[in-house]
């Protein structure tokens, strides 16, 4: 038998292409996630008057702090996947997997049962997960305010980057899912 790590090279490049297709086709739950992010960056931003410069830093920061929850999201959803009880195989319409930490959102359709997005029902789950990954973020990026700020543009742009690449791939997992 061929171990799965075999396929890591063919599936996460398709991860990534599935996720960019899920959001150009318009997806409901694809663009519910891209708003929700714009919410927590808008709603994170202080309304203070300030110079330009100020208020770009303070984005590039919230930008970075999103990236970070968009990992912990991600990570999350993917570690905390667990097999359902057997029943499933008396009856396909029951779930074969379950995800989602610290909320279970979502319970995995056998394929291919499912309707392409997840369920309306889940969503709230799924981004209140998010919402705890935010302030999870929030709180582990003020533990890095004493890095030197050279640093510092270094790792937002890696966490944003990352971040981003993360969502794209989490998309197209959760396309793959409810296929």
């Amino acid at each position: 038998m061929i171990h799965p790590i075999f396929f890591a090279p063919f599936y996460i490049p398709m991860l990534f292409l599935v996720g960019l297709f899920s959001i150009a086709a318009f997806n409901p739950f694809s663009w519910a996630y891209l708003f929700v992010s714009a919410v927590f960056v808008r709603l994170s931003l202080s309304m203070k008057e300030g110079t330009v410069r100020k208020k770009w830093d303070e984005l590039r920061e919230r930008l970075s702090i999103l990236g970070g929850a968009q990992i912990l999201l991600w990570l999350s959803l993917w570690l905390s996947t667990r097999a359902a009880p057997k029943a499933w195989l008396e009856n396909i319409y029951l779930p074969i997997q379950t995800a989602g930490f610290p909320f279970r959102t979502f319970e995995y359709p056998h394929p291919p049962m499912g309707g392409d997005i997840p369920p309306a029902a889940t969503w709230p789950l799924f981004f209140l997960n998010y919402a705890f990954w935010f302030f999870v973020a929030h709180a582990l990026a003020s533990l890095l305010k004493n890095v030197p700020e050279q640093k510092m543009i270094k790792i937002r742009a890696a966490f944003f980057f990352v971040g981003t690449i993360f969502s794209i791939m989490g998309l197209g997992y959760l396309l793959l899912k409810f296929d």
